[in-house]
């Protein structure tokens, strides 16, 4: 295999001069202004936080700085590709300080600290010295977080973002928002009311204080506050989306059409009625999509509205009338939707139908388009249309040529060449397949279909041909990828054909090796592979080789009758090819693949009694995964194997915070294993707090994990003085007591601590 490059270690970030402002205050604490020196710094905060939310709010100069940053995450990936990892370090800091909202450059930072040897650790502080840039970031960060359902972690990230920078809008509304998911109102509502006060022009904080306090069952009281709200922003540039609030908290108040109309016009008689008429249409919309259960007059009163708007006699504009059609559109693919939840798939068609009826007399909107028609062809092939859904594909493929109904055309194009071909109709099957390959061109298994319908002229003729259709001028790649679409089409024998066809031909080295490559995997002969693959590597060291290759190396490991230390040696060399295809590839198959490998490669560490270099393993994976909890637990029992207490605590916290299913086992280890680093550290009352959590949360925890967790509760309640609690957790742990491990090992300590229960009566 070819040796990693690896650099010398990052240099840290050169400091940079201290602004002004700070040179004033030392000036004026040298010249003796110290009892103004705490109310000095304290505006010295303030002036920070306005500069840089004036920064944020300056949309021309956050765009330039997003674009700087872009241009420069480029540069590091450059070097990234040629193994200059110091320099693409030091690349992705500076787009980091560019945009500090820049993600990208976040995780490319962490990922070239995983491909160097050292153990290193990167740090935010050292890349973005400034808290309120690293306030920004951890928003940004906090927000795809909680994207990603794994709320504990984004509740932490925008508590951060909040220590940093306390007059920051966004991590109050972030983070009210991840505490109401977690069914924290009454802490919600805090922080809604905490954002209206930083930003009072702004309308999206009390927007969220009303949903939140409606959600709390507070009807009354939110709606009267949320009136008196947006009528003082009816004279704003929010006017508009004011005027739409406003007549939705009417709406929760139980007006009716014409008792919102009157209030509407007496709170905003400058405005015409057209527009008034749309705000409180977009209400109903508003209302229709997201109350599950609300009547369907609202859906009704939409309707109505939209018809006033958009009659012939009426006073609005042709962009009044254009705004009317698009919130038609969307109520109708809201009632579809509903529809659809109770399986009236065709009454959910005929929405749909309406839809693209309004899409056709507004303004072109060719993604919307694409977007009604591909959800037109879902439905027709529920109802078992495949030609009437094949059109609707392409129909929205004519609009927006890139959209992923290519792939789903695709597929079905493909079915249809194979019913064609089984059929032995071997024209019509080729001009299906074709479709599928222009469709999507990186499918090898269309490509051997395709083949396979040429079987009428010679092998290399026909190989020739897919070149043609693929526009590929290099023979080799098309042969591979042949190769590789016939193994996986369940034709290995074609595929061997094919190799020893290809030998006769003017094939490069590194291709020749890659075709005896797949011939091997298909007549699933492993060592022969990777053989052909290390030869393959050294010719032409691309992604999908490396990959291909770690996925032998891995194959190897599992193969019966290995030894564990071979089957170390195996996961460490796949480990080592996925580290040289992420360093060409850092997004897709390689980075999941590289996480994979180091869960597997630090289990066996565990297995073979080597913490240390299980800590290892998977400390470096977990800067690709930060709260990943599989490798959270490992890392965890590694440290608690080492005697690293606050080591174990630590990953614990951190696996934590990315489960997102409680009712997952990793949710319940992870618990038991803090609680228990917790009492062995003396720490019980939190230790009470995590396991009592494992307990209750983790309800479907398998039973030898709840023995462990009632053993430990029940020396977590002694300690505390709980003597009831703590005799209540050993009767609990007695009856699951034959599911423990260590219960050989534990039962001197239980009698030793019953003895001493009993005698505290």
């Amino acid at each position: 295999m070819q040796s990693f490059k690896y650099s010398l270690p990052i240099e840290k970030p050169r400091r940079r001069r201290p602004p002004i402002l700070r040179w004033l205050l030392a000036c004026a604490l040298v010249g003796g202004l110290t009892t103004a020196a705490k109310p000095a710094a304290t505006w010295a905060q303030t002036a920070s936080a306005r500069w840089v939310s004036w920064m944020i709010g300056d949309p021309a100069r956050a765009n330039e700085r997003a674009q700087e940053a872009a241009a420069i995450l480029r540069q590091g990936d450059q070097h990234l590709g040629k193994a200059e990892y110091d320099t693409a370090f030091k690349c992705y800091a500076n787009a980091l300080r560019q945009h500090p909202e820049n993600l990208t450059a976040w995780d490319r930072a962490r990922l070239v600290t995983f491909l160097t040897r050292e153990n290193r650790s990167v740090s935010l502080e050292t890349i973005l010295p400034k808290a309120g840039l690293r306030a920004r970031h951890w928003v940004a960060l906090a927000e795809r977080e909680r994207a990603a359902g794994r709320l504990n972690s984004a509740a932490s990230l925008f508590k951060q973002a909040l220590g940093a920078l306390p007059e920051s809008v966004p991590a109050h509304l972030g983070l009210a928002r991840v505490l109401a998911d977690q069914g924290q109102l009454e802490s919600a509502v805090e922080h809604a009311q905490k954002a209206i006060l930083l930003q009072p022009e702004d309308l999206e904080p009390p927007v969220l204080l009303l949903e939140l306090r409606l959600r709390r069952g507070d009807t009354e009281i939110a709606c009267r506050e949320a009136v008196v709200t947006f009528r003082s922003h009816l004279n704003t540039d929010r006017g508009p989306e004011a005027l739409a609030r406003l007549a939705e908290a009417y709406l929760h108040q139980g007006l009716s059409l014409s008792d919102v109309q009157i209030q509407l016009a007496k709170d905003a008689p400058s405005l015409p009625p057209t527009a008034r008429r749309l705000g409180l249409m977009q209400a109903y919309v508003r209302h229709y999509q997201r109350n599950p259960n609300w009547h369907r007059d609202s859906f009704e009163r939409a309707k109505e509205l939209a018809a006033q708007t958009r009659q012939a006699g009426s006073q609005a504009s042709q962009e009044e009338r254009h705004r009317a059609g698009q919130l038609l559109l969307d109520a109708h693919r809201a009632r579809a939707q509903r529809l659809l939840d109770r399986s009236d798939v065709a009454a959910a068609r005929q929405q749909i139908e309406y839809a693209l009826a309004l899409h056709n007399s507004l303004p072109k909107d060719p993604r919307r388009g694409a977007e009604l028609h591909a959800e037109r062809a879902r439905l027709l092939v529920v109802m078992n249309r495949p030609a009437q859904a094949t059109q609707a594909l392409e129909a929205a493929i004519k609009l927006v040529p890139s959209h992923a109904s290519r792939l789903e055309l695709a597929r079905m194009q493909a079915n249809m060449g194979i019913t064609l071909l089984s059929a032995r109709h071997m024209d019509a099957a080729r001009e299906h397949f074709k479709r599928a390959i222009v469709l999507n061109p990186a499918d090898d298994t269309f490509l051997a279909r395709y083949f396979q319908a040429l079987g009428g002229i010679p092998p290399l003729r026909a190989a020739l041909q897919c070149a043609r259709l693929l526009k590929e001028p290099d023979v080799g790649e098309v042969l591979t990828r042949l190769v590789r679409g016939l193994a996986e089409t369940g034709r290995p024998k074609d595929a061997g054909a094919l190799v020893r066809l290809a030998s006769h031909y003017k094939v490069g080295p590194g291709y020749m090796a890659e075709l005896r490559a797949e011939a091997a995997l298909a007549a699933r002969k492993m060592p022969e592979a990777r053989a052909a693959l290390l030869q393959a590597v050294e010719h032409r060291p691309t992604e999908r080789l490396w990959l291909r290759l770690a996925a032998v190396e891995q194959g190897l490991a599992s193969v019966p009758g290995t030894s564990a230390s071979q089957r170390r040696e195996h996961l460490a060399s796949a480990l080592e090819a996925t580290r040289h295809a992420l360093s060409q590839a850092p997004e897709g198959l390689a980075l999941s693949q590289a996480i994979q490998l180091s869960q597997q490669l630090a289990q066996n560490y565990v297995k073979a009694q080597d913490a240390r270099a299980a800590e290892a393993v998977a400390a470096k994976a977990m800067l690709l995964s930060p709260h990943h909890p599989e490798l959270a637990l490992i890392l965890a029992d590694a440290r608690h194997t080492l005697k690293r207490s606050d080591g174990v605590v630590a990953a614990c916290r951190e696996g934590l915070a990315g489960v997102t299913d409680w009712a997952s086992p990793p949710h319940a280890a992870l618990r038991w294993r803090l609680g228990r680093e917790l009492r062995l550290l003396g720490r019980h009352p939190e230790a009470l707090e995590e396991l009592a959590a494992g307990l209750t949360e983790a309800a479907g925890a398998p039973k030898p994990l709840a023995a462990q967790m009632w053993y430990e509760l029940a020396f977590v309640h002694a300690a505390l003085a709980q003597r009831e609690e703590a005799l209540n957790a050993l009767r609990q742990y007695a009856v699951l007591a034959f599911l423990d491990p260590n219960r050989t090992t534990r039962a001197q300590a239980v009698d030793t601590l019953e003895s001493k229960l009993a005698k505290a009566r």
